[in-house]
């Protein structure tokens, strides 16, 4: 491959580059770095293709610092592992016949060693992290990554508007009960913790010219004395917009979601104090669209 791109050139000219890299269960990787060199066909063929296009096939995060800057890498796409519908897929959305909205279930770091764990060849792990794990550890620590949890873009663009923090009460609250999802059991306590408490409502608009889709996500911030991570994800929904398109889509705050394992006392506790609500389209704090607070 090499020796056949010294003699030949595509600046003109578009080229798509697979990598991948697979884990199973009971065999991990042992690094975090595409499989048979990816990362040098990718940059044997950046240099001297003017517009390289990386497909990912990956199961989790991969280290992308030897190419993602490259000048000649325009565009990555992040297709996790492939089904029997994968080609036309890929040339659907290269094509823009379909536009793309999906979001990384990730943190793609800068540095492996941001992710403040590392891989083992042992059956035993020590989980120190404890709660503080992907975005949350990122956020903790302040590190800058990559690629935030959540990130994805489309050939369409959104605004946000109008939010709205509600109390739920009596007269809502049987309309989302009636939503859940029937137990087998009749665990008072335990169905307690998945009763709505609040609901999250704003406006989401199409404010380009194609069809597409968003996924606005829920991050709370709880009161200091929850000792919690400074965002955690509450909620999330895929809505699909016309150009031109706007909805008012509504999330719900379950009392499990505003609680906290109280490691003194043993049991969920509601904090009291101020939580703060973000809608977001990523965990980046620069991806919030809008803010608002309540108290308890």
């Amino acid at each position: 491959m090499t020796q056949l791109f010294a003699y030949l050139s595509f600046l003109g000219g578009k080229c798509l580059v697979f990598i991948n890299a697979w884990s199973s269960e009971g065999r991990d990787r042992r690094n975090l770095f595409a499989y048979h060199d990816g990362d040098k066909l990718i940059n044997t063929v950046a240099a001297r293709c003017a517009s390289t296009i990386v497909i990912v096939n990956s199961v989790a995060q991969l280290n992308l610092e030897g190419w993602i800057e490259h000048p000649n890498v325009t565009g990555v796409i992040w297709s996790g592992l492939g089904g029997p519908e994968y080609g036309p897929a890929i040339v659907d959305v290269l094509y823009g016949k379909y536009n793309p909205g999906g979001k990384l279930v990730f943190t793609i770091a800068k540095n492996d060693s941001d992710y403040g764990t590392n891989i083992t060849n042992t059956y035993n792990s020590n989980y120190t992290e404890g709660v503080f794990l992907d975005y949350r550890h990122f956020d903790k620590y302040n590190i800058t990554p990559r690629y935030h949890f959540g990130f994805g873009i489309s050939y369409t663009n959104f605004s946000f508007s109008e939010l709205t923090i509600s109390k739920v009460n009596q007269q809502n609250h049987i309309s989302f009960s009636r939503q859940r999802r029937s137990a087998s059991y009749n665990n008072k306590d335990l169905l307690g913790m998945y009763e709505p408490v609040y609901t999250i409502s704003f406006t989401i608009s199409n404010i380009g010219s194609v069809d597409g889709s968003e996924v606005p996500q829920l991050y709370l911030g709880f009161p200091e004395e929850a000792a919690e991570p400074p965002k955690i994800l509450r909620g999330f929904e895929r809505v699909y917009l016309a150009a031109g398109e706007s909805k008012i889509v509504t999330l719900v705050l379950r009392q499990r979601d505003i609680s906290y394992w109280n490691n003194i006392d043993q049991k969920w506790t509601v904090a009291s104090g101020e939580y703060t609500v973000w809608i977001a389209t990523s965990a980046n704090n620069a991806d919030v669209k809008l803010e608002g607070f309540f108290h308890i």
